[in-house]
């Protein structure tokens, strides 16, 4: 795939943000090894649990100094708070409204740092700015970094990111367009790119799944197009399999099918509580 990098960190990482701005990363405090049994298809599992229910809130996720993770980015399971919000809101969202009400929602980063804390916790969280956060990551030893030039390929458990957002890959369609799974305004969902009018393979998918499992979402916000600068303008972090295995096989399936067996799991825990 091109140029890569893989850095087991010890000490501070010091990453440049913007001219003359520094932000300092404690790697001591990044796990290098995971306790138990957590695989590729559990950080997707995780991942979607806030989907369909959580608006997008800028700074959703940090702490109060926005300088980060806050409470909601540090807790298991998915916020009460969030749902309530969401069932709140009208069809036609305004994010720039709801600015910094922070344990309301989620924003980008929030929402990958808590997916992240939810698969490996530590003692202060992964929420970080996003143009730092896939480098980071590959630093932290726990699966390589490519530049977005170098990037060639999305595959599930992918993490895109750049300056101003961050978002997690379901892989690859047929046609080349990528299900993306992030929050970005109106919230947390899936996604699919999209280049030209025709409606993609990814675009379709995300919407069907959208209607079928989250129906009250769908009903306020039905588009699930994003366009194909997302496949072209990020740079990109993916998983190490000897840190995060994948014995499923999700890095060679499609997105219909990871999609298929997740829900499919999904539907079976629901019968369970049910019975």
């Amino acid at each position: 795939m091109g140029m890569r990098k893989k850095i087991l960190s010890a000490g501070i990482l010091i990453s440049l943000l913007a001219a003359g701005t520094f932000s300092r990363v404690y790697a001591d405090e990044a796990q290098t090894t995971i306790s138990g049994t957590k695989t590729l298809k559990q950080f997707l599992s995780i991942a979607l649990q806030p989907v369909g229910e959580t608006m997008y809130v800028w700074g959703g996720g940090w702490n109060e100094a926005d300088t980060a993770a806050g409470a909601g980015a540090l807790t298991i399971g998915v916020s009460p708070a969030w749902k309530t919000f969401f069932e709140q809101q009208g069809p036609y969202y305004n994010a720039a409204k709801t600015r910094y009400m922070i344990h309301s929602g989620l924003d980008c980063t929030g929402f990958a740092g808590w997916a992240l804390f939810n698969l490996i916790p530590n003692d202060s969280g992964y929420v970080m700015k996003s143009g730092v956060m896939t480098e980071t990551l590959a630093k932290f030893g726990w699966g390589d970094w490519y530049a977005r030039q170098y990037v060639k390929t999305h595959i599930a458990g992918d993490i895109l990111g750049r300056a101003g957002h961050v978002w997690i890959s379901l892989g690859t369609c047929e046609d080349g367009s990528v299900v993306v799974l992030q929050s970005s305004p109106p919230g947390v969902a899936l996604y699919g790119t999209q280049s030209g009018a025709q409606k993609s393979e990814a675009v379709q998918l995300a919407e069907s799944y959208m209607l079928q499992y989250f129906p009250a979402w769908y009903a306020k916000y039905p588009s699930a197009k994003r366009d194909s600068g997302y496949v072209t303008h990020y740079d990109l972090f993916r998983w190490d399999e000897d840190f995060l295995p994948d014995p499923d096989n999700y890095r060679n399936m499609t997105p219909s099918e990871i999609l298929s067996d997740l829900f499919a799991e999904t539907e079976t825990e629901a019968e369970a509580e049910g019975s």
